[in-house]
């Protein structure tokens, strides 16, 4: 996997990770300072990048610039950073689209250079569109996506099979709510890092989409739902925690 994978595909004895990117287009003046970002890389998603969106820039934004020039966009709230104890005294941010996945929202803990290269990725409705004819929530009678939601005895909310289900066909698609760089737990100290997963579960549009789901034995309520329910991705080639919802929910 090249870049960002905001796409979980459930299937039958088979999951399948798709990634998508797609850079932000060119738009205001951007201030001076701070490098740009560029996306230049092949089409990790195989969702469809047309040759123009492929060669663009973003301008990294922290909570300094974003108070210098009153701008932030598309990010719902101003970045909400906190300084790493690494040697170069890295900068980790949250910033939180309300829009993204059908106005479920998303909430990333990362650097304000990644969070530069996943713009596009957040602005693309595609995904979100097409994962709704996965979910129960958006009124597919059960008997058409093949599950549905109903109480496990002991484990909560579960996923229980309504028709025969084909081997490796897609049956659930879900999209994540959360991101954090793994880096987070090696160079933040704990009272930040609780600092920022806060800020980033309530800046969610709806918090307990993800704070409902199951829950570790120890750590605070943030992080006992992200290390019971937290997926692996790649960003830029580094490690980062995912949380969706809605496929965890399938799993316990």
């Amino acid at each position: 996997m090249a870049w960002l994978s905001p796409i979980l595909s459930m299937k039958l004895a088979a999951a399948s990770l798709l990634v998508l990117a797609v850079p932000q287009t060119a738009g205001r003046k951007l201030p001076q300072g701070p490098e740009l970002i560029c996306v230049n890389d092949a089409d990790p998603a195989g969702l469809g990048r047309n040759e123009a969106s492929r060669n663009v820039c973003s301008i990294p934004v922290d909570d300094v610039l974003a108070e210098d020039t009153g701008k932030w966009e598309p990010w719902a709230y101003p970045p909400f950073c906190v300084h790493s104890n690494s040697t170069d005294n890295t900068q980790y941010c949250v910033y939180t689209s309300s829009t993204f996945n059908m106005n479920r929202g998303i909430s990333f803990i990362v650097t304000p250079e990644t969070a530069a290269n996943i713009v596009g990725s957040v602005l693309n409705p595609q995904p979100g569109y097409e994962a709704r004819h996965y979910l129960t929530d958006y009124g597919m009678p059960a008997n058409q996506l093949g599950y549905k939601l109903a109480e496990i005895p002991g484990k909560g909310l579960g996923l229980v099979a309504t028709r025969k289900i084909k081997r490796a066909e897609v049956f659930q698609v879900g999209l994540p709510a959360i991101i954090q760089d793994d880096q987070v737990l090696q160079e933040v100290s704990h009272n930040d890092r609780l600092r920022l997963l806060r800020r980033a579960f309530r800046q969610l549009p709806d918090s307990n989409r993800a704070l409902s789901l199951a829950k570790a034995k120890t750590g605070s309520l943030y992080e006992k739902v992200i290390r019971a329910n937290g997926f692996e991705v790649m960003i830029g080639g580094k490690k980062h925690t995912s949380l969706y919802p809605e496929i965890s929910v399938s799993l316990h």
